[in-house]
């Protein structure tokens, strides 16, 4: 009987024992939102760019190819007859994206309708358009243009005419390198029907057809940048930070961060589970003990100025990861305004959960003096406090610190930044 007994509560015992391994077991919830924490692919706003400026997407271009008269009167023979060499050249100047315009020469010689060959020379001004602003690279950098072109001028002929021309046609390019295209145009230019010596000097009617094919260069700074939707990454900061309280969720779990570290600072032992959505104390979870913790808080925060700088590092509980800003070289100027969209996010934040602010200032130590980097690595931070007192942040909740000329990051320009931290 006794064995009998002994063999049932064994049974049980296990029983319970696997339950209780079951109940132990900690959970990590999924977030319901499902894309909070998953990398995002970025989206582009329809149409917008960075980097219009007047030194930007200047371009010489040289092309060789044919061209072919077709006039009034057409006299014998078929276009290809009247065909011969052609050379284009051009400078200008891609104002956006999608206008430019350049001053186009063209020249050598033609075959009149008398199937003669005469020279020929002419300048004119075209405006561009590109039809084409979507086949971008993986740098964002543009890969294609396809552009139509209408531009006025002059032609001189080696028949001592020089009348007025206009030009139009369509042009393509392709970009092989960040400041090399091939290039390819077919155009047509029209002018008075006495261009090559025979018909009338007050009516259009001869024309110069022509294809040719070359290289376009890029002189200036090269190109345009996608800008990146910022509304997505601000959507995902804002699950991450100030959704719900229920378990399972990004807000969730932001309370129960900052709550834990108010126990710890209130001097409380304990880290309550159930207030944070967790089972009540009465089951089987245990509370975390902090009193090592607090005890070593207790002893630094009564410690003599010595040690003031450990006590100051003990004391600094970031949040999250800092955020850097760039800047251009031997300014206090950001790369790019847009990284303003950061300032914004950081003030909320900062407002909404109390945290303190801290701004680091750095420079390349790659150039420049140690006494200008020391310089410009301050200003950077004051730039950033500054753009933060804009948005709202008491002056009091921000403390700057300047670096000066720094070498941790590579490629070098990257040394050229200012970083800021969330601190509870």
């Amino acid at each position: 009987m006794c064995i009998k007994n002994f063999i049932l509560f064994s049974v049980v015992l296990l029983v319970s024992g696997g339950q209780q391994a079951k109940s132990d077991t900690l959970t990590i919830y999924k977030p319901s939102s499902g894309s909070c924490l998953e990398p995002l692919t970025p989206s582009y706003l329809e149409g917008t760019f960075q980097g219009y400026g007047f030194n930007r997407e200047w371009f010489v271009s040289i092309q060789g190819g044919a061209s072919a008269f077709a006039g009034t009167p057409q006299g014998c023979g078929d276009l290809f007859q009247r065909t011969d060499f052609l050379l284009n050249a051009s400078i200008g100047k891609w104002i956006t994206p999608r206008v430019g315009a350049r001053v186009s020469y063209q020249g050598l010689r033609f075959i009149g309708s008398d199937l003669e060959s005469h020279s020929f020379s002419g300048i004119h001004l075209d405006l561009m358009y590109n039809l084409v602003n979507s086949f971008y690279d993986e740098n964002s950098s543009q890969r294609w243009r396809l552009f139509p072109f209408i531009g006025a001028g002059m032609l001189h002929s080696g028949c001592d005419t020089n009348p007025f021309a206009l030009s139009y046609g369509i042009g393509c390019q392709y970009r092989l390198s960040n400041r090399l295209w091939l290039s390819a145009e077919i155009a047509n230019s029209t002018t008075f029907q006495n261009f090559d010596g025979i018909g009338s000097s007050t009516r259009l009617g001869d024309h110069l057809i022509q294809a040719s094919v070359g290289f376009h260069v890029t002189l200036g700074r090269p190109g345009w940048k996608r800008v990146i939707d910022a509304l997505p990454y601000m959507r995902q900061n804002d699950l991450l930070l100030l959704s719900g309280d229920r378990p399972g969720s990004q807000g969730w779990l932001a309370n129960v961060i900052n709550d834990s570290s108010e126990d710890i600072v209130n001097g409380s032992d304990s880290f309550d589970v159930e207030r944070n959505g967790l089972p009540s104390a009465s089951s089987a979870y245990r509370r975390n003990d902090y009193s090592g913790l607090n005890s070593l808080r207790s002893r630094l925060n009564a410690a003599p100025s010595a040690d003031n700088k450990l006590r100051s590092v003990t004391d600094s509980l970031f949040a999250g990861i800092p955020v850097c800003f760039f800047f251009q070289l031997n300014t206090a100027k950001l790369t790019d305004n847009s990284q303003l969209l950061n300032v914004m996010e950081i003030a909320k934040v900062a407002k909404s959960r109390g945290f303190r602010i801290r701004v680091i200032g750095a420079a390349d130590s790659d150039t420049g003096s140690d006494i200008r980097n020391r310089q410009l690595s301050q200003e950077r931070a004051e730039y950033i406090s500054e753009q933060l007192k804009i948005q709202g942040v008491p002056a009091d909740s921000i403390e700057c610190s300047y670096l000066g000329g720094i070498s941790k990051y590579s490629p070098a320009q990257v040394n050229r930044l200012t970083r800021v931290f969330l601190i509870f």
